[in-house]
């Protein structure tokens, strides 16, 4: 997969000088796989502290057993779904976030392996 970056000018042009043409795209793809994994690594912490938050649960219970007389999936049904799509959102939105901030001056397209 091929994707456009910009980065500043003069990053870019250090990038090239240092990083010869065949090993850039590795370079990269290492460096997001590293960022990534310590945000997913954060973001999981994140959500285990809120599942072992017991006034949390406590209230979470309290909700769970107002009866409404529509049936619902236990908390538990849903728990796993909820805290993947909200790693995954928010991975995206913080990627997104930084690489347009700090990467902007300069298109550079990789060649994802």
């Amino acid at each position: 997969m091929r994707i456009t970056l910009s980065i500043p000018d003069v990053l870019a042009r250090r990038f090239q000088a240092a990083i010869p043409a065949r090993q850039r795209s590795r370079l990269v793809t290492r460096l997001l796989e590293h960022e990534l994994s310590k945000r997913d690594d954060t973001l999981a912490a994140a959500c285990r502290a809120a599942n072992r938050d017991k006034a949390l649960q406590r209230e979470t219970d309290e909700w769970q057993s107002f009866d409404d007389g529509i049936a619902e999936k236990s908390l538990d049904d849903y728990r796993g779904l909820v805290i993947c799509k909200a790693m995954e959102a928010s991975i995206s939105l913080i990627v997104s976030a930084e690489l347009n901030m700090y990467l902007k001056g300069w298109h550079l397209i990789l060649d994802a392996h």
